[in-house]
């Protein structure tokens, strides 16, 4: 989690994303404080619930609790925020994803499927979901892929197949995805 902290520490000190961090701030005094400058943990989970409820994340306010003491400060709430800003929620456990999630590539070609249909590992890994299609990279390759792709695909399919754009992964071939994004699925 501690990554995941200083993800959401750099992200709202970004000049453009501080409208988010006063936004945030808002929110924050909103909840009940029983201390100050302090929410519980139930205050949050109550949040959550209320906010978000296609997240089914039962144990995120005690993650979020840097110090363990039981409080969350507005730092502490400045990590759940830029979770629910940046990180997508598992398509079949409904928790939110911290740090490598996968991705469906023809969700992700199809620009009116918004969001993406996105799974945890162990959804994923443990092939513990029903969607209709089956091309899944996680994000950490998809980058890669993007900045630095093989060089025995045709530039059309890397660029297609890396954003999105103009063509979507079914019309690609299994071949040239699977050369593009090794360890994608089948």
């Amino acid at each position: 989690m501690e990554d995941i902290r200083l993800a959401a520490s750099l992200f709202f000190e970004q000049k453009q994303n501080l409208p988010l961090k006063n936004i945030a701030q808002t929110e924050f005094s909103t909840l009940t404080q029983t201390k100050r400058g302090l929410v519980t943990k139930k205050a949050l989970d109550e949040h959550l619930r209320q906010r978000h409820p296609e997240c089914l994340s039962s144990d995120l306010a005690a993650e979020l609790d840097a110090n363990g003491d039981g409080y969350l400060t507005f730092e502490d709430f400045l990590v759940y925020r830029y979770l629910f800003q940046m990180r997508p929620v598992c398509g079949h456990c409904k928790a939110i994803v911290k740090l490598v999630f996968y991705t469906c590539l023809d969700c992700f070609a199809d620009k009116s499927k918004r969001p993406t249909y996105d799974l945890c590992p162990k959804c994923y890994l443990g092939k513990k979901f029903s969607h209709p299609h089956n091309l899944f990279v996680n994000n950490y390759a998809m980058v890669d892929n993007v900045r630095k792709p093989p060089k025995d695909v045709p530039f059309g399919a890397k660029v297609g197949t890396s954003v999105g754009v103009g063509v979507g992964a079914n019309a690609l071939g299994k071949e040239i995805i699977d050369a593009f994004l090794p360890g994608s699925g089948s």
